[in-house]
Formats: structure tokens, C-alpha cells, sequence
């Protein structure tokens, strides 16, 4: 089972993103704490990143800063407020880089990782192949 490690602010959005999530990864959860992040990063490298902006406010500009300076070769998955809240740039690879807007569909979101790790989600009968 692949690794995905979620960040984002504690509320109820995100407990039930993890949820889902959980059914077909082994995730990782993050409070929106850079530092917190850091030191957990130390001891387990993901396959995958979510980011959860919602919420994140000024400190989201650093979280991306992190992760693209210092994992970049790792794909990330944001969950963004609105079209416009990140651009292109973000990350020098872009083919490690996908954005979606919420509410994000659930099947949207597991379909963006496993096309990002290189896997197929099967919708009909919900599995990963």
C-alpha cells in the first residue's frame, strides 16, 4: 500500500478526506505545522503529497516553499479554495504537481494520486490496481 502523507488544518472537511484516503493508503496525517512537518519527514518518506490549503492562510506559500525545495521529486496533490489560488510554477516539474479545487470529488482525488503514482483506479469496483 502506498504511502500519502496529508497535510492540512484539523477540521471536519479534513478527517473526512482522511477518511476516504485511509481505504486505499496508508496516510500519514500532518497539523499545519511546518516544523511538525519537518521533524515527520525525517522518519518516513511518502509516494504521495496532499496538501489541504484550506485554511493554511500565510503560512501556505511555505509548505509549498518545503516541499518543492526540499522534496520536489515527490508528487503533490493541493486541494485549493479557488482556480486562481496557485499557479503555474509551483513546482519546476509540473508532471509532479496537481491542483484541485474543492469540493473535490472523492473519485477526482484518488483518480489525481493514482495518476500521479502511476496506478489505476478502478471505479466500478473502487479498487486500485
Amino acid at each position: 500500500m502506498k504511502k500519502l502523507f496529508f497535510i492540512g488544518k484539523f477540521n471536519e472537511g479534513f478527517e473526512e478526506i482522511n477518511a476516504y484516503l485511509s481505504n486505499y493508503f496508508n496516510v500519514q496525517v500532518c497539523v499545519d505545522n511546518l516544523s511538525v512537518m519537518q521533524s515527520v519527514l525525517k522518519l518516513s518518506q511518502p509516494d504521495v503529497f496532499v496538501l489541504n490549503t484550506k485554511d493554511l492562510g500565510a503560512d501556505k506559500q511555505s509548505f509549498i516553499d518545503e516541499l518543492r525545495t526540499n522534496y520536489g521529486d515527490i508528487p503533490l496533490v493541493s486541494l485549493e479554495v479557488s482556480a486562481q489560488a496557485i499557479g503555474p510554477g509551483a513546482f519546476d516539474n509540473l508532471s509532479k504537481f496537481r491542483a484541485l479545487v474543492m469540493p473535490v470529488d472523492n473519485e477526482k482525488l484518488i483518480i489525481a494520486i493514482c495518476n500521479m503514482l502511476g496506478l489505476e483506479y478502478d471505479a466500478d469496483n473502487k479498487v486500485i490496481i
